[in-house]
């Protein structure tokens, strides 16, 4: 019951306003037991005199129904109202206080007392006539007995028990409605984080498909830009004709093969259906590459001895390390070596001070590189001594053939790489 049909008075305990009715309604049919019912006394007894224990008798009587659902204070309350009354002598308006104590204990007692007592006022009923019978009372008064009985103690038992069946069936069905809005409030809440990690979900794909797309960008486009950058240097300083249209011839195919790729990664990203996005220049085309831009690579059949997936997967690797060394060397050489099975070592000589130290921060190609190699199973190390840049890769395990997966790395001199 909630605490709204609570009643407080200061220095009692809290009773229910259903407990308070009921009191003062058994309490009423108790005063008119005592007014009009007989009047006859069981003992020859008058310690206490009628005056004092009938008052006594009804205020035990309200308590003890009051009190109720508190089986100690109602049945001390009713046993202290019986003793009083047979201290006066014994009345018949004391049986109207069994009636309640019969009440009070199958409505509120333990489920086992409360079976005990219903049983017992059932089985009362039937041994008052037969043992009244048996005492010498005519068959007449023998059945009155039993009558009696069923009025102060089945009756009594009867009206409780269906109380209380009625109390507990709304009890469990509050329980229910409580355990429903519980599961409704945890499928809302349900909702609501589904909803919020689906929104997080879909903005981490969205990151990721927009970091992809960076990186991809920058491995098509990064190397053609170099060329352009260093070609258009050697044509300011040429001052042969020939030389110059065809420094410039270069620069114009790389910046068309650069705006080409772009376009197609742009038209790749935008279309609703799958397709294949460009693919950057091989292996061997990037060395080319380097080669014609007076880049001196060394070791370069460690790379065209990968099987076909190892190479391609190193292909944007190549490419920046390249690049890195266009942009950053003191001397324009690459050189690549296999350091032990499934490790390859780029290196290439800068210009820095005399210290040996780990690159742990590096620009976006570096950061490229590490988690394309990262993705596929693999890594990537940099390093920097006092006249030499090294990208020590990794490659993942074979999972397919007996191919050892992935990339190779680029140089990162001053500090800074794309």
């Amino acid at each position: 019951m909630s605490d709204k049909r609570h009643l407080r008075v200061p220095g009692l305990p809290a009773f229910s306003l259903e407990d308070l009715l009921t009191a003062l309604v058994l309490s009423a049919i108790g005063i008119l037991f005592i007014v009009l019912g007989p009047q006859n006394q069981w003992f020859d007894t008058d310690v206490i005199p009628d005056q004092v224990a009938q008052p006594v008798l009804i205020i035990c009587g309200f308590v003890g129904t009051l009190y109720a659902p508190r089986v100690a204070i109602s049945t001390t309350s009713f046993l202290i109202g019986l003793g009083v009354d047979v201290l006066a002598g014994g009345h018949d308006f004391a049986l109207w206080l069994v009636f309640q104590l019969v009440f009070a204990l199958v409505g509120h007692a333990s489920r086992r007392v409360s079976t005990v007592v219903f049983t017992l006022a059932g089985v009362s009923t039937i041994v008052a006539g037969v043992a009244s019978f048996a005492s010498g009372f005519d068959p007449s008064t023998s059945f009155q007995f039993s009558v009696l009985a069923v009025i102060i103690l089945f009756l009594p038992a009867l009206w409780a028990s269906s109380v209380r069946e009625h109390r507990n069936t709304a009890a469990a069905e509050h329980e229910r409605a409580e355990a429903e809005r519980a599961r409704a409030d945890a499928q809302a809440q349900a909702a609501r984080l589904a909803a919020e990690n689906a929104a997080v979900s879909a903005r981490l794909a969205e990151q990721k498909v927009r970091t992809a797309a960076a990186e991809d960008l920058h491995d098509l486009v990064a190397g053609h830009i170099s060329a352009i950058a260093l070609h258009s240097q050697a044509a300011l300083a040429a001052h042969d004709e020939r030389i110059r249209t065809e420094v410039l011839t270069t620069v114009h195919a790389a910046a068309d093969r650069a705006l080409s790729e772009m376009r197609r990664m742009i038209d790749v990203l935008r279309s609703d259906v799958e397709a294949d996005p460009p693919v950057a220049a091989s292996a061997a085309e990037a060395i080319a590459l380097a080669r014609s831009l007076g880049v001196t690579v060394t070791g370069a059949e460690a790379l065209t001895a990968l099987p076909d997936r190892q190479e391609a997967a190193l292909r944007p690797v190549i490419a920046e390390l390249i690049s890195n060394v266009v942009k950053h060397a003191s001397a324009p050489e690459l050189t690549i070596t296999v350091t032990e099975a499934g490790a390859i070592a780029a290196s290439n000589p800068v210009a820095l001070s005399p210290i040996a130290r780990t690159i742990d921060r590096a620009g976006h190609g570096l950061d490229n590189i590490t988690h394309r190699l990262e993705r596929l199973g693999g890594g990537a190390a940099f390093t920097r001594t006092t006249d030499t840049f090294t990208a020590t890769l990794t490659l993942p395990e074979d999972r397919v053939a007996p191919e050892s997966n992935i990339v190779s790395e680029a140089p990162r001199p001053k500090g800074t790489t794309q």
